[in-house]
């Protein structure tokens, strides 16, 4: 077993359900794929959060990665969105504020 899967596994085995923040990166869709992986050891039930900031150009794709990547693992995904909770979209804020909205490649 990968040093990773058995830190995930220390995390989840005790609980009766798993909800896995899921922004469709890279990181957190191995963390999926793991949390699923031991569903079936395990017997939890497992959910997929994604958060749609409401970033041009950026938050479409991610969202459509996250419906497809949860499809296919049969994982179901809870969606939710700046626009829906705060009234207003991330792109909305920048001008706002001084810092960018996120770090790397949004």
């Amino acid at each position: 077993m990968i040093f990773l899967e058995k830190k995930v596994e220390e995390r989840v085995r005790k609980y009766k359900r798993v909800l896995v923040a899921y922004s469709a990166g890279k990181d957190s869709t191995v963390l999926l794929y793991l949390a699923k992986k031991l569903q079936r050891k395990y017997g939890y039930e497992l959910y997929a959060t994604h958060v749609d900031e409401g970033i041009e150009g950026h938050s479409d794709v991610s969202r459509r990665i996250a419906e497809k990547v949860t499809e296919e693992l049969e994982v179901p995904l809870i969606k939710v969105s700046y626009k829906e909770y705060f009234g207003i979209r991330l792109d909305e804020l920048v001008p706002k504020f001084s810092l960018p909205p996120c770090v790397g490649n949004c």
